[in-house]
């Protein structure tokens, strides 16, 4: 998207006016619609950029929507138990299956942060606070600050 905006900002003035003040949405249907028969100066190669970039976004997009809908009916059938948590989509339950494999009980039982059963080596100097309430919403059970020190 970074790409498809910076070159619609280099493009020419006419260009730009048309495609100024649209939602996304809007912007990507608009280009990816561009009819150009052929290139015949700087403008329609713009165009023609624009609307391959603006239609591979759209193509990108789908399958997002697609692969997460995928996941998401894979994390239902695996886990239900750990979905039906609050605070547990698709993506927290996709990450805590395969860090624990659908061992459940490595996840429900531990009572610590993850970085806690680390070896000492491998233990980052700090837990944000972030990753120690995932940790307590995906396990129901409070957890605590890993103390020890490298």
């Amino acid at each position: 998207m970074n790409a498809l905006k910076a070159l619609i900002m280099t493009a020419p003035d006419e260009i730009r006016e048309q495609l100024r003040g649209l939602t996304l949405k809007a912007l990507i249907n608009t280009t990816a619609a561009f009819q150009l028969p052929d290139i015949v100066d700087p403008g329609s190669a713009t165009k023609w950029s624009i609307r391959s970039m603006a239609r591979r976004y759209a193509m990108l997009d789908n399958e997002v929507i697609e692969l997460e809908g995928r996941l998401d009916e894979l994390t239902r059938k695996l886990v239900p138990e750990l979905r039906q948590r609050v605070g547990v989509g698709q993506d927290v339950a996709a990450a805590l299956v395969l860090t624990a494999g659908l061992n459940g009980d490595r996840i429900v039982l531990r009572h610590r942060s993850p970085c806690c059963a680390a070896p000492l080596r491998f233990r980052p100097h700090r837990v944000s606070r972030i990753a120690i309430d995932s940790t307590a919403v995906a396990t129901a059970k409070p957890t605590q600050r890993c103390t020890a020190s490298s």
